[in-house]
């Protein structure tokens, strides 16, 4: 390894880019809070999914790292207590380097995943309405039906305006129910509780790339890093006067991202005053010993831009 310092360019923990944005339909489709752009940032804000299946899928300016024995990614929802409305995360990596989330997707594997009522390869199909005053007719591939019913507190079209379709299938994972009402003399009161891990929205919204599984399989898989994220609403269910649930997500935070510092500026190497300094992004952040360092190209340099000894 040369002795030139390495520069090494701070990167945001936040969304930098939303890649994909198809919300199911509901009773908040064609308001501000189905405005993708609202995700990106320190500064994010909601973005509402819709009914069963919809989704948004996003991406950092940097690979999220898979950090040995801790967390690695936080996908902030709205969630409080006994108001969960639990969306499934998917991961993928770039493996083929276009920069698109065209690669193959795994899945979060969070508490329901043993349930005997989560159903794997579940599909949904939403059909238009001949009015967009109307109910909004759906069928799944187990042979059930159902509406998103409109409400009186909502009045704008439930399907999605801008987008040119008669019908629109979304096929996933559905997690059980968790909604009930409390209290049978008053229908009024629903409670949807959380799950315990590994969903959006659901109160303990913090994952471990580790639960990562085959969408297919479901056995466990070993990711070192993933480039994309998935988050779609993971349950069908509707609960009286309060409609439709559905997963809302305000941002996404990578755990494991140094924040608070700036871009290291090294005019030269003191050991090699004419050699000009290398500029790189680092490809992985780890902790080691307590130290927060960086790899660069198979190399761990401290957050000063200073190469490290290989046996550190």
């Amino acid at each position: 390894m040369n002795s030139v310092l390495v520069v090494l360019l701070a990167v945001s923990p936040y969304i930098s880019r939303v890649l994909e944005y198809q919300p199911a339909p509901g009773q908040f489709c064609n308001t501000t809070i189905c405005t993708p752009e609202n995700l990106i940032g320190a500064e994010s804000s909601m973005l509402y999914l819709g009914a069963y299946g919809g989704y948004v899928t996003f991406g950092f300016d940097h690979k999220v790292m898979n950090v040995a024995d801790r967390k690695d990614l936080l996908i902030r929802g709205n969630a409080f207590a006994n108001n969960c409305e639990p969306g499934i995360i998917q991961v993928s990596r770039d493996d083929n380097g276009n920069g698109l989330p065209d690669d193959t997707w795994y899945e979060i594997a969070g508490a329901a995943e043993d349930s005997a009522e989560t159903i794997f390869g579940y599909e949904i199909t939403y059909f238009k309405p001949d009015s967009l005053n109307q109910n909004i007719l759906w069928r799944d591939n187990r042979g059930d039906s159902g509406y998103i019913y409109r409400n009186t507190y909502h009045t704008q079209a439930y399907w999605q305006e801008d987008m040119d379709r008669e019908t629109l299938t979304f096929r996933g994972t559905r997690l059980p129910d968790n909604a009930y009402v409390a209290d049978t003399s008053n229908a009024q009161l629903w409670l949807l509780p959380g799950y315990a891990f590994g969903y959006a929205d659901n109160r303990t919204d913090s994952i471990d790339l580790d639960w990562a599984v085959d969408i297919e399989t479901r056995l466990p898989v070993r990711l070192d890093g993933v480039d994309f994220v998935r988050v779609y609403t993971g349950v069908n269910q509707t609960c009286g006067w309060i409609g439709e649930t559905s997963t809302e997500i305000l941002g996404a935070e990578d755990l494991n991202v140094p924040t608070g510092v700036e871009t290291v500026q090294v005019s030269a190497n003191p050991q090699s005053p004419d050699v000009e300094p290398q500029i790189h992004q680092p490809t992985a952040v780890r902790i080691i010993s307590g130290h927060v360092l960086m790899e660069v190209e198979g190399h761990l340099y401290d957050l000063l831009g200073h190469p490290l000894p290989t046996d550190f």
